[in-house]
């Protein structure tokens, strides 16, 4: 989308808009609606299978190839490096809070005793589904069971992706 469709004739009276503002006429605008076009976050058919990968140009071509299978989409790290990306930050956000919650000199009295964590944006619900997935295999229960995990996204159609994504992964939705 180009810039100059989200800017109207502009006059001595109208203040140049916000960026909170610009945001949200790119997403949620219901003639412009960014989630509306044919353009797509997509996802590979099975993750990368970097072992079998002999340097760069192996993990271009693969890329590549796609890209070329859904030209008009576009891929998150999520879905590159699936699912090692998400499963790095779910790791280091449960040593944060096990970090922060723990008892003795290094534990932060005000830091919250359950673990919050927020998305902003969830596409199609991949990383909070890989990221519960490891936290559910590798958090203490205590930790696990109080979790909450919060999607927060402005298009209603990418929120039900989320919830159906997390559904049928038997983590909620």
């Amino acid at each position: 989308m180009e810039p100059s469709a989200l800017r109207g004739p502009r006059d001595q009276k109208t203040p140049p808009a916000m960026l909170l503002h610009f945001g949200e006429a790119a997403l949620a605008d219901s003639l412009r609606l960014y989630f509306s076009q044919d353009i797509i976050q997509t996802s590979a058919s099975a993750p990368l299978d970097f072992k079998s990968m002999i340097g760069e140009g192996d993990y271009r071509r693969a890329v590549a190839a796609l890209y070329a299978a859904k030209p008009r989409g576009w891929l998150t790290p999520v879905e590159t490096f699936n699912p090692a990306y998400s499963q790095a930050l779910a790791a280091w956000a449960l040593a944060t809070h096990l970090r922060r919650r723990g008892a003795g000199s290094g534990a932060d009295p005000k830091s919250p005793r359950r673990l919050h964590l927020v998305e902003v944006g969830g596409g199609t619900g991949l990383h909070a589904r890989l990221v519960c997935d490891w936290l559910s295999a590798n958090a203490p229960p205590d930790v696990w069971q109080g979790m909450r995990y919060t999607l927060l996204d402005v298009s209603e159609a990418q929120a039900e992706k989320q919830r159906a994504s997390l559904s049928e992964s038997g983590h909620g939705g």
